[in-house]
């Protein structure tokens, strides 16, 4: 076991990418290893680190990614009101579009849910769902009927919101403008497919700058952590049940991201509504108003 001294911007997510971990499922388990290795982080729940601090770091096995896969079978049947306890398997026995701009959503979708053992995206494959939720939130439900379902649900989509934010966020403000979703897709863009001509870029710049104006609420010019939860919540429940269970499955992330590939459709204002719903329900208020 190793030790790390948190810089400032630093958060849990930041420091365990920074050991190597690529897939979100492997990050996320390595996550809560660090929690479960420094006492005072588990009281708190990981949510409050700072500049100058000195947390323990376990070991980073090629385990961990296998006790994310185990960890996503154990269930609860039992459900709450809008949050429910159910995990299904992706069917990716179709083909998907093969342009190089659905091709590298498709293997963002896959990185999103499942890695291998060396943190590797697997792609074209049957994948592990991500889960954002963890054992505290399926024993709520198994336990206690769900009583602090909705609460865990909020803190972990918190907890994954800045992990994911903390991607794009160069100026180190805690949101995403839409100059910084811009330079991280075109980067991530370009480490597969090479440099971006000229047709290509017009379209990556779209669907970027579409993603960042779908997700920020408040119409502030960026989005900040409660939009992008309340994005992942949305996203989580659209499945064919319409329930949330903290698990994104890569059909949920293909049919959420989707919607930054063209200009708004109908179902994509519908999916938007839903968004905003999630960051009422979330957090007790209308984002258009703007408050705090």
């Amino acid at each position: 076991m190793s030790t790390v001294t948190v810089q400032s911007g630093d958060n849990l997510w930041k420091i365990a990418r920074q050991q190597g971990l690529k897939g979100n499922s492997e990050i996320a388990n390595y996550v809560n290893s660090i929690i479960a290795a420094n006492p005072t982080l588990a009281a708190k729940r990981g949510n409050s680190i700072k500049a100058g601090q000195v947390i323990k770091l376990p070991d980073a096995p090629n385990s961990i990614h296998k006790e994310a896969k185990d960890s996503s079978q154990a269930q609860a049947n039992n459900q709450s009101t809008n949050i429910t306890d159910s995990i299904g398997k992706s069917n990716l026995d179709k083909k998907e579009a093969t342009t190089p701009l659905s091709d590298w959503m498709n293997k963002c979708a896959d990185s999103m849910v499942d890695v291998d053992a060396k943190g590797n995206p697997v792609y074209d494959s049957d994948v592990n769902p991500f889960d954002m939720v963890g054992d505290k939130f399926r024993n709520d439900i198994k336990n206690n009927g769900g009583t602090n379902a909705g609460k865990i649900y909020k803190e972990k989509a918190l907890e994954a919101s800045k992990g994911e934010i903390s991607l794009y966020d160069t100026d180190g403000d805690g949101k995403i403008s839409p100059e910084e979703q811009l330079k991280f897709d075109k980067s991530e863009f370009e480490k597969k497919y090479g440099a971006i001509s000229p047709e290509m870029q017009g379209k990556v710049q779209e669907m970027s700058l579409r993603a960042n104006v779908f997700m920020d609420l408040d119409k502030d010019g960026k989005v900040d952590e409660k939009e992008y939860s309340s994005f992942l919540y949305a996203m989580d429940a659209n499945n064919d049940k319409s329930v949330a269970n903290g698990q994104f499955t890569r059909d949920e992330y293909v049919k959420s991201t989707n919607y930054f590939e063209s200009p708004l459709t109908q179902e994509a204002g519908t999916f938007r509504g839903t968004v905003r719903s999630c960051f009422k329900s979330l957090f007790g208020y209308d984002p258009a108003a703007k408050k705090n």
